[in-house]
């Protein structure tokens, strides 16, 4: 299966802690997402993937109406799977910085891998080359104050 990731650019954000990773969460633990899903903040703050590691599940205690072992299981299981990146919004620089930080975790095993025939995203620029590097699947999650567009 290829790797899904799911960036949320301005990870920091009250509404991400308050909807965002709850709900994230919840389809996790109703089984709605694969086992390759993973959750990747992006900012400016400096976090280590720890530190955001305790912030989202601090946000999912805090906001889940029931909070038993079986969520806490589930919770932990994350752990691996949940990343941070710290960039800047306003330049290549920081997205460059992101580029290579998802082409990282391919690298360490991370993620999964498909061939090029199982994905069935087409890109427009160096096609070939972003179907070996980076064969998954991307949501980009932006809320980014309007300033930084």
């Amino acid at each position: 299966p290829m790797s899904t990731f799911f960036t949320i650019f301005w990870a920091s954000w009250d509404l991400a802690k308050l909807k965002i990773y709850p709900a994230l969460f919840t389809l996790i633990e109703k089984e709605k997402l694969s086992d390759d899903f993973h959750i990747v903040g992006y900012a400016r703050s400096a976090l280590s993937d720890d530190d955001f590691f305790d912030i989202f599940a601090t946000s999912v205690r805090s906001h889940m109406k029931n909070w038993w072992d079986r969520e806490e299981e589930i919770l932990l299981t994350l752990k691996n799977r949940i990343h941070y990146i710290s960039a800047p919004y306003d330049t290549s620089e920081g997205f460059e910085k992101y580029r290579d930080f998802i082409a990282g975790l391919s690298e360490e095993g991370k993620i999964s891998r498909c061939s090029q025939e199982q994905s069935s995203v087409e890109m427009t620029e160096n096609s070939d080359f972003w179907k070996e590097k980076f064969s998954h699947t991307q949501l980009l999650y932006l809320a980014v104050p309007p300033t930084i567009v």
